[in-house]
């Protein structure tokens, strides 16, 4: 009996021009960076290593909207600034372009999943590690 191949056409999502990574945690953001490359979710990748160096980067690039980031993905626990003073911060920056904020997170606590979704801009709060498949539903929800 002859094999039976299927082809249906996947949808093609729109590829984002940059994204932040704010996160801490190096082997982490390396093998987030690794699997966002291998999806070709986006054409550029930043990582910032906690929050206050992303908002220098958005404050020092804030009327030049081509600069910004299409998506932050945004850790909540880090050194120096952690992601709730990130939230709490960016709120205050004259920004030019809408930028979606997703959180991932190890934190399991419900409560803490409820108040992040509830700042502007937070999309959604997604557990680590991330697959393919969350970042999958990451892109499509932002296009």
């Amino acid at each position: 009996m002859g094999e039976f191949v299927l082809n249906i056409p996947e949808l093609k999502m729109k590829k984002l021009g940059e994204v932040y990574i704010v996160d801490d945690d190096q082997i982490y953001t390396f093998l987030l960076t690794k699997q966002i490359g291998r999806m070709e979710f986006c054409d550029a990748i930043r990582v910032f290593g906690h929050g206050g160096e992303a908002l220098d980067e958005l404050e020092a690039n804030s009327d030049h909207p081509e600069k910004l980031p299409d998506l932050i993905l945004l850790d909540l626990n880090m050194p120096v600034c952690n992601g709730w003073q990130f939230l709490d911060r960016i709120s205050g920056l004259a920004l030019q372009k809408n930028i979606p904020i997703d959180i991932i997170s190890s934190s399991v606590n419900t409560s803490e999943h409820q108040k992040a979704t509830g700042y502007p801009g937070v999309g959604n709060f997604y557990t680590k590690p991330v697959t393919q498949q969350t970042l999958s539903k990451i892109l499509e929800a932002v296009q």
